[in-house]
């Protein structure tokens, strides 16, 4: 729907308040007052759903990868499409920790309805997103080998220094940033 683009949180990036749409007056619309948004809202709850829907897609990509329905060339192909996987995972979860501080973590497919769910707390959340991004920098394709606008492991490598950052690891920051800043194809 043409209301529905600008609204897309996923393309703007986190810092959505920084956009400048405004009503018919000359004031901000009701997301804008972050300290108001609860899962009544609309926008709010948009945002939530969608993040979820992107977790639930990897975690059953990352359930899956060892299914004997699954047919890899090599364990490094494998391996490849989990770290992708999981870098999409941390992508999300940097979102959820950001911007509601707590939140469940949820690692394993759903299969069937839950009510149990708790949340976890910020610094849990960037600590599973250092774990996914570590493993995905490992294994993800590096960026002169990835086709197709994909990411590479530059772009991990680049989320996990914002994580560190995060949990104030500058040193680690530092040394992930400075990898990507340095690497070959960046100059």
């Amino acid at each position: 729907a043409n209301s529905d683009s600008w609204q897309n949180f996923d393309m703007l990036g986190v810092d959505i308040d920084l956009n400048s749409p405004r009503s018919g007056k000359d004031t901000y619309p009701e997301y804008f007052y972050w300290n108001t948004m609860n899962a009544d809202n609309g926008f709010a709850k948009k945002w939530w759903e969608r993040l979820y829907g992107y977790i639930f897609s990897c975690n059953v990509i990352i359930d899956r990868a060892d299914s004997d329905k699954a047919e890899w060339v090599s364990e490094q192909e494998k391996n490849a499409v989990v770290g992708e996987v999981r870098f999409l995972r941390a992508f999300a979860y940097r979102f959820l920790g950001n911007m509601w501080g707590n939140a469940p973590i949820v690692l394993k497919e759903t299969t069937a309805p839950r009510f149990d769910y708790q949340s976890a707390t910020q610094d849990e959340i960037y600590q599973k997103c250092k774990e996914d991004l570590w493993f995905a920098g490992q294994w993800m394709p590096e960026i002169d080998d990835q086709k197709g606008g994909r990411a590479s492991n530059l772009a991990a490598r680049h989320l996990l220094s914002e994580i560190l950052i995060c949990m104030k690891d500058y040193e680690g920051a530092i040394e992930q940033a400075t990898a990507v800043i340095n690497h070959s194809s960046m100059g």
